[in-house]
């Protein structure tokens, strides 16, 4: 399999029922932080998300860390 492909099998593979996302969230910032992105949690109410950046000038790239049940 392909590294992306493992990835997918990997999240697809949890049972990630909102708010607990049984560590889907936690992989992602892990591979976003390989990469060079800086990952910021956020919490509302009791769900987690986070978002993540990569660069401080144009051009930009951010990803939002929203997690749901596949």
């Amino acid at each position: 399999m392909t590294p992306t492909l493992d990835l997918a099998c990997d999240l697809i593979s949890r049972h990630s029922v909102t708010p607990q996302d049984e560590g889907c969230q936690a992989l992602m910032m892990e591979r976003l932080a390989a990469v060079g992105f800086c990952n910021e949690s956020l919490r509302f109410d009791d769900t987690d998300n986070f978002w993540s950046r990569k660069g401080n000038s144009k051009p930009l790239v951010c990803f939002a860390g929203h997690t749901d049940v596949v």
